[in-house]
């Protein structure tokens, strides 16, 4: 590194520095006297520096003097030059480091965003009735359009294991529960389109009405461990997800889910079971996934 040679010069001047300092100063010692000498002393060379050059003429120092003179001046400019360097290889070396934590941090973000999309969405029930093209049916439109015509106009909506519009679900959802309050299916399909629009508080407070009407509603169970699981609330997710398996032990999606929830917490012995159960149950997607990325061997 460049600033390690400056180091070593500037080592250099300052003992060449310190040889021309002691010869002044035997000098003044012992043509100036002792006072002279001990004020060079006390003053760390300054009188002494400045000693020479009123005397240097009456006792032959012209030559020290100049050279002494240059180790200062010299000193000065690789001081100068030296701490530029240091400066620019600290720059250098900050937005190395910089760049390397923000690598780090993208490549951290990249894995967690492959992790999420690991996350099985949550699921529907078909149970108010089969879905079926209803794409003139108004949902909340009233004027005598019953609870069957909007259920099916709200899973027509379903496309593609989502909503093609989650507000439009909400509503639809919302209008049959006003007939049937007691649906546990049109609270967890409510739960999924508020899933789908991201209100993650809205789509667990449905997944648990549907779960205080059917308490043995696996999926129900399986779909808000989803929602807390984006809400970050991993050991509840875990729970909601053992809960679905008590009811469906062969539940793929429900042990993938629930191995995904103990990654995140670093419990990587349980994850690893539970995509092996996953795979076991017909879903190796997430155990493929975690033997390529090392998690699980």
């Amino acid at each position: 590194m460049v600033s390690v040679g400056i180091g070593i010069l500037m080592a250099v001047v300052s003992l060449a520095s310190i040889v021309f300092f002691v010869m002044v100063l035997i000098k003044q010692f012992s043509k100036g006297g002792v006072l002279q000498g001990l004020l060079g002393l006390i003053t760390c060379g300054l009188w002494t520096y400045i000693w020479g050059w009123i005397r240097h003429r009456n006792f032959n120092m012209t030559r020290i003097m100049i050279m002494w003179s240059a180790c200062y001046i010299i000193s000065a400019v690789l001081s100068v030059v030296a701490g530029g360097t240091v400066a620019m290889e600290v720059a250098n070396l900050m937005g190395q480091a910089k760049g390397d934590l923000k690598a780090q941090v993208n490549k951290q973000n990249s894995h967690v965003t492959d992790v999420r999309k690991r996350i099985n969405r949550p699921q529907v029930s078909t149970g108010q009735r089969a879905a079926k093209p209803a794409a003139k049916t108004q949902p909340g439109a009233g004027g005598g359009i019953d609870s069957d015509q909007l259920a099916d106009a709200a899973m027509s909506l379903w496309q593609n294991g989502r909503y093609a519009d989650p507000e439009g679900a909400v509503e639809a959802w919302s209008e049959i529960l006003k007939t049937r309050p007691d649906s546990a299916e049109a609270y967890n399909n409510r739960g999924v389109a508020h899933y789908d629009a991201k209100r993650y508080p809205e789509a667990i407070s449905d997944y648990g009405q549907a779960i205080r009407l059917k308490a043995d509603y696996a999926v129900a169970f399986n779909n808000r461990g989803n929602a807390r699981y984006e809400m970050g609330q991993y050991q509840e997710a875990i729970a909601d997800f053992s809960a679905s398996l008590r009811l469906d032990p062969g539940y793929a999606a429900a042990h993938s889910n629930r191995g995904l929830a103990h990654y995140r917490l670093q419990e990587l012995a349980q994850a690893c079971q539970d995509f092996q159960n996953a795979c076991e149950s017909g879903d190796c997607s997430t155990l493929k996934w975690a033997m390529s990325n090392g998690v699980c061997k």
